[in-house]
């Protein structure tokens, strides 16, 4: 929980480099991010412009065995939307509709 209230903190302040450091930390910790940490640190990518870090982190869920919720895919969504990534977001979308 500590862990997530960081990463919380981070994507408050727009600090999207150290969000991600304290992503890796909590796997390298043995303590994995849950949803909710994944979810706080793609919309912090999202509004940072940064749209491939966003999709890379709702590719990671997966790998690392941490399912993408709505939340995950609209915040994906919006990242892509704002950088103007429309193919990619109906792309998105329609792999959001086969899960």
């Amino acid at each position: 929980a500590a862990h997530t209230h960081a990463v919380s903190a981070c994507t408050r302040s727009k600090q999207l480099p150290a969000a991600l450091r304290l992503l890796h930390r909590m796997r390298e910790a043995a303590v994995p991010p849950d949803q909710r940490a994944f979810n706080m640190v793609i919309t912090c990518a999202g509004r940072a412009g940064q749209w491939k870090v966003a999709t890379g982190l709702l590719r990671n869920m997966t790998d690392v065995g941490v399912p993408p919720s709505l939340i995950s895919y609209n915040s994906a969504l919006s990242a892509l939307s704002h950088a103007g990534r429309w193919e990619d977001a109906l792309r998105l979308a329609e792999e959001m509709e086969t899960e």
